[in-house]
């Protein structure tokens, strides 16, 4: 009797293994095809209150982005206002995507880039007061 439980608890933990294996091998083998490219963004993030104190070190900036395949991934480890992200073509000057970010979403937030062409694009950042970043990418 106990030998039959102890065989039917090994086959799930086999199982749960083998599930958890997989797993790991499919994260490894995406992140293996997409190369993560970072944005390089410049400019200037800073909020109402810290425009009024002197500034005794460098300013940082809490939001990075990254190209990875298809997508922009924009983190924010501030998330304090609302941002109004655009994809902007510079040879055009036309605005291919723009949307308003929420605060309570700006954490992390993924950008679709698939239906965009191939080219250089530029990545504006934009939030309240003096918070306006800027970076180009390539697709």
């Amino acid at each position: 009797m106990k030998t039959k439980r102890v065989k039917k608890q090994s086959v799930h933990i086999a199982l749960i293994a083998s599930i958890v294996m997989c797993f790991l091998f499919i994260s490894k083998g995406y992140s293996s095809i997409f190369e993560i490219t970072p944005i390089e963004t410049k400019g200037t993030w800073n909020n109402s209150n810290e425009d009024n104190k002197i500034e005794r070190s460098l300013p940082t900036i809490p939001i990075s982005a990254y190209l990875s395949g298809n997508f922009i991934n924009i983190q924010n480890n501030k998330p304090d206002c609302d941002i109004t992200i655009r994809i902007i073509c510079p040879t055009t000057g036309e605005t291919q995507y723009q949307q308003m970010i929420p605060e309570t979403a700006t954490a992390n937030i993924l950008i679709p880039i698939s239906n965009l062409p191939s080219g250089t694009y530029l990545l504006e950042l934009t939030g309240p007061g003096n918070r306006h970043l800027e970076g180009n990418f390539h697709k």
